[in-house]
């Protein structure tokens, strides 16, 4: 299902989307790596390392990475993240 359906879905159940966007562009060529090589293969030298670095970067959280993954999420993003909320009773004018 792609993002775009689950946006409109949470719009059919009630929810205000007020946003989105694409996050962790620096997992997706590891994922890539994985394919690849073999998705069970977790000691390929290429995917060893790159997973090292993906702990790296989580751990200590480099300004330059983040800029890095701020530039490329847009682009090679894994995960859609949609912002939503459920408005109140009060807003919708059905409070007693």
């Amino acid at each position: 299902m792609g993002g775009l359906q689950v946006a409109r879905g949470g719009v059919a159940a009630g929810l205000t989307v007020s946003g989105s966007h694409h996050a962790h562009a620096l997992h997706s060529p590891y994922w890539w790596l994985k394919c690849a090589v073999g998705p069970r293969n977790d000691h390929h030298p290429l995917v060893r390392r790159y997973r090292k670095m993906l702990e790296w970067e989580i751990i200590n959280g480099p300004a330059a990475m983040r800029w890095v993954e701020r530039g490329l999420s847009p682009i090679l993003g894994k995960s859609f993240v949609i912002y939503a909320h459920k408005p109140s009773e009060a807003a919708h004018g059905t409070a007693a």
